[in-house]
């Protein structure tokens, strides 16, 4: 516990373990800006912070503060389970960034309570796993889930997001890619995309743009909630089920 930053590993960074990788980071961020529970920065394609584990790698971060700052945050960096799982686990004000990481693992899991700020977002980041891919994110004022930029999806079982805001002004789980450069997510079995209002009418929502989709052996499944819809555009789906359930007060 610090009032600045809980871990920083950066630069040319190898961190390598036969088992399993936990870190634990949980900062005040009381008088500091620029507090981060756990911090992961290379910062080129070409000077990366590379973190293999031949089990697990578990990232539990808490951000309490009001000064800028993050949970977790994740710029050029290679983090590979080779026969586990890639969990996060934030809670707090601060939310977590992801910029250029690649992630893989058996299952990559992230769940997240964040009250002041976006609880993930993505940019520029693959993430690839054997089985699944799963998120139960939380926030109270902004958005759960954002994925975007040059960024792709694998996963050799099931995609199943779940998200819950209550700002009615933006959407809970968004997916933006562009017209030049498309995001790709594939998942062999089931896609299966919730997004809640959290704890009033308000909030909610799901926005799509610029991707392609693909559930190979399964369904496609969007259920939403709440005062915001469902947007999509510039999108190529593909499932053997498609499924849109809204129940929306708004647009």
């Amino acid at each position: 516990t610090t009032t600045n930053k809980g871990i920083w590993i950066s630069g040319n960074t190898n961190v390598n373990a036969s088992g399993d990788i936990n870190l634990q980071g949980m900062t005040s961020n009381s008088t500091y800006a620029g507090a981060d529970a756990i911090r992961i920065s290379g910062n080129s394609s070409s000077v990366q912070v590379n973190m293999t584990a031949g089990g697990n790698i578990s990232m539990v971060a808490v951000n309490e503060g009001t000064e800028i700052g993050t949970t977790v945050v994740a710029d050029f960096a290679n983090i590979k389970a080779e026969s586990g799982d890639f969990n996060l686990n934030i809670s707090g004000v601060k939310g977590s960034p992801f910029n250029n990481v690649s992630i893989s693992a058996d299952n990559i899991l992230m769940n997240g309570n964040i009250i002041g700020n976006e609880v993930v977002l993505m940019t520029n980041t693959v993430l690839t796993a054997k089985k699944d891919i799963k998120t139960n994110l939380t926030s109270a004022t902004h958005k759960a889930f954002g994925f975007g930029g040059n960024g792709a999806m694998t996963a050799g079982q099931d995609i199943l997001f779940v998200t819950k805001t209550s700002a009615p002004s933006v959407e809970a789980i968004t997916i933006n890619g562009t017209s030049s450069n498309r995001i790709n997510i594939t998942a062999v079995k089931e896609i299966s995309i919730t997004a809640n209002n959290h704890g009033n009418t308000s909030g909610a929502g799901i926005g799509i743009d610029g991707a392609n989709i693909e559930a190979r052996n399964g369904n496609f499944t969007i259920n939403n909630n709440g005062s915001k819809g469902i947007t999509w555009a510039n999108l190529d789906l593909t499932a053997n089920e498609v499924n849109f359930v809204s129940n929306s007060t708004s647009s």
